[in-house]
């Protein structure tokens, strides 16, 4: 996004990359770490493999955890990382607050503690408004890919539609997420977010 105004990188945890980026509302999708490396083009023959294995692994998952794992634990981790996804993906100037309460309560070690300092920075909600941005997040395909004794890993892909004043029509990410969770003695929270790349929408 266009503005003057960038919150300090802390250039730790997961998440923590630049915090402000262009286009793109802070300080939630522009957080998370991606595994590889942004482009401005990417190649079709990349997109299309990718998107292949992400709908073929998710495919493969659901048959192998319908197969070996509790309906329970399945039905509970698939409730809570579709919630915390929507959660974290979708938020305003005038909603961050309720959002970021919201994600604190389903996430849990140094995810939560780099989004609590992160988030808690006033910059934050004083970029989104200087730059009338706003996030929206809808969930594609999730899955879980696994699940061993108190931990779990969720794979998902996301559309996330960007606005904000210096683009002239809203914009679509389409991103393949993974996290990790982990069985708590409140029920299962997030303990970490990866963006493992991006699709065309």
């Amino acid at each position: 996004m266009a503005t003057d105004q960038k919150p300090p990188s802390t250039g730790q945890g997961p998440w923590l990359g630049t915090a402000m980026d262009e286009d793109v509302p802070a300080p939630m999708p522009t957080l998370l770490q991606e595994r590889i490396e942004r482009k401005q083009q990417t190649n079709a023959w990349i997109a299309i493999a990718l998107a292949v294995l992400i709908v073929g692994f998710l495919a493969e998952s659901v048959f192998l955890f319908r197969t070996h794992a509790p309906d329970r634990d399945r039905t509970d981790v698939l409730a809570v990382s579709r919630r915390f996804v929507v959660a974290l993906t979708t938020y305003d100037a005038n909603t961050l607050p309720t959002q970021r309460t919201t994600v604190l309560a389903m996430s849990s070690g140094q995810f939560r503690s780099d989004f609590d300092r992160l988030t808690s920075n006033p910059a934050f909600a004083t970029a989104l408004t200087s730059a009338q941005a706003t996030s929206a997040g809808k969930i594609v395909n999730l899955a879980v890919a696994s699940v061993s004794g108190d931990n779990a890993t969720v794979l998902g892909v996301v559309d996330v539609t960007v606005t904000n004043k210096d683009l002239k029509a809203p914009r679509i990410d389409r991103q393949v997420v993974q996290m990790t969770l982990v069985h708590t003695s409140s029920g299962w929270k997030v303990d970490s977010v990866t963006v493992l790349g991006k699709l065309s929408a």
